[in-house]
C-alpha cells in the first residue's frame, strides 16, 4: 500500500470501472461508474443523491469496503476521499471468484 500522499497532486487514472456504493441510510447499495481513481480517492457517476460530508463503504475490482467520505457533490458526480490510500491497481483488477457453497460444493 503506498505511503501517505498529498492528495491534491496525486495520479489520477482515467478508469471505466463498476463500483457499488453502501451509505449507513440505505437499504440497498448503488452501482456507479468510477471515472477515476488515485490512492486517495475516486469521481463517480451517477451519484447525485449523495451528500458532502456522507460516509460510504466502496467496492470496486479487489477492494472491498473502502471507507470514503463525499467531499463534493456537482450533477451526477462526486467526489470520495478514501480513509486510507488504496493501491489503484487492485481497484483494477477483479476479485477473485468464491469457491461454490452449499450441497454441491466439497467440504
Amino acid at each position: 500500500m503506498p505511503s501517505r500522499i498529498n492528495r491534491r497532486v496525486a495520479s489520477r487514472e482515467s478508469v471505466f470501472l463498476r463500483g457499488r456504493a453502501t451509505g449507513f441510510t440505505a437499504a440497498e447499495p448503488s452501482v456507479h461508474r468510477v471515472r477515476n481513481i488515485s490512492a486517495g480517492g475516486a469521481c463517480i457517476d451517477g451519484a447525485g443523491h449523495l451528500k458532502v460530508g456522507q460516509t460510504l463503504l466502496l467496492d470496486i475490482g479487489r477492494l472491498e469496503e473502502i471507507a470514503a467520505t463525499t467531499v463534493w457533490v456537482r450533477d451526477e458526480l462526486a467526489g470520495l476521499r478514501f480513509a486510507k490510500d488504496i493501491d489503484p491497481l487492485d481497484a483494477k483488477t477483479r476479485g477473485q471468484a468464491s469457491p461454490p457453497r452449499g450441497k454441491f460444493s466439497q467440504g
